[in-house]
């Protein structure tokens, strides 16, 4: 997802709220660290140990730079796995990456004592405007052309070999609220709450039925948070049942509608890139595919939003 969301902002804060409290003298794991700075503010705030885990050597590295430079290497560890268990373990921005999320579930309950507790947070689901992450050069881009015809257009910018989505780097899983919700019910974790934060804009539209394209974010239990979801290992095994979060479409006191603006400034060159995905359209028909994506009506669109930036 973009960056441009946090720039300047403290993203533990805005995705979980004030969290000083909870985590003051626990440890806590940062699961899916990547470049540690929100490890290094987990330790800033008062958690007793931080363990960051990843699975990019490349990422590991420099989050272990950024909690020296910090002064946190004390307390901040950075590794591929660990058998330390947590009181707290964090993930933000990330279910919608995982190429087995049920997998990662099951992992987090391992990595948690019992009673512990994990907060996370992620945007931009698959029917999000923005759900197909680069791939959502203008609204919905990544359902109005084909995974075939994307990957093509993708190609000419990255060289990574990767023929589909969930082979990009980073991965994309392609993750919606209802299938969310099915792992999380599946899992032996016990659901506090979950909610469903709807994008300003189209707050008059959200409902039951539209919550997949109109949904921006996932929001769980603290009052002032931005995007959490919070579920509890048990403290002693059974002791309470596990089933799926209650579900409520809640006031987004924070969301702006500026990331659709953030996007649209990353991709002001958008007549370039709906060219390209053009090119890259008609290639895959050629090559067989039987894509009959509404192209005209895209291009109309793309105008529109380019012209109102």
């Amino acid at each position: 997802m973009g960056e441009s969301i946090y720039e300047g902002k403290s993203k533990l804060k805005m995705t979980l709220g004030d969290i000083r409290g909870l985590v003051r003298g626990k440890t806590v794991i940062d699961f899916g660290c990547g470049e540690g700075l929100e490890s290094v503010e987990l330790a800033r705030i008062g958690a007793g140990r931080v363990i960051g885990i990843d699975i990019r050597d490349s990422m590991l590295a420099k989050a272990a730079a950024n909690a020296r430079t910090a002064g946190m290497h004390e307390c901040c560890e950075f590794t591929t796995a660990t058998s330390t268990k947590a009181d707290i373990l964090i993930c933000l921005d990330s279910f919608e990456h995982f190429a087995d999320p049920a997998t990662v579930l099951a992992t987090m309950y391992d990595l948690l004592k019992p009673g512990g507790t994990v907060l996370t947070s992620f945007v931009w689901t698959w029917y999000h405007p923005f759900g197909g992450h680069l791939f959502s050069v203008f609204p919905w881009a990544h359902l109005l052309f084909s995974e075939e015809a994307l990957i093509r257009w993708r190609a000419q910018i990255r060289s990574d070999g990767a023929t589909r989505f969930g082979e990009v780097e980073g991965g994309l899983n392609q993750m919606t609220i209802a299938r969310f919700e099915k792992l999380v019910s599946a899992s032996p974790f016990r659901v506090e709450r979950l909610e469903l934060v709807p994008i300003r804009k189209l707050r008059p539209l959200h409902c039951r039925m539209t919550r997949e394209f109109t949904t921006a974010l996932i929001r769980a239990k603290r009052e002032r948070t931005w995007a959490a979801v919070l579920f509890r290992r048990p403290s002693a095994p059974h002791s309470e049942p596990t089933g799926a979060a209650s579900v409520r479409q809640v006031r987004p006191d924070v969301l702006r509608w500026g990331c659709i603006a953030s996007q649209k400034e990353s991709f002001h060159r958008g007549g370039y890139v709906l060219e390209n995905l053009r090119q890259a359209t008609l290639k895959s028909k050629q090559a067989g595919d039987k894509d009959r994506k509404p192209f005209r009506s895209v291009k109309n669109h793309l105008f529109r939003l380019t012209r109102s930036s």
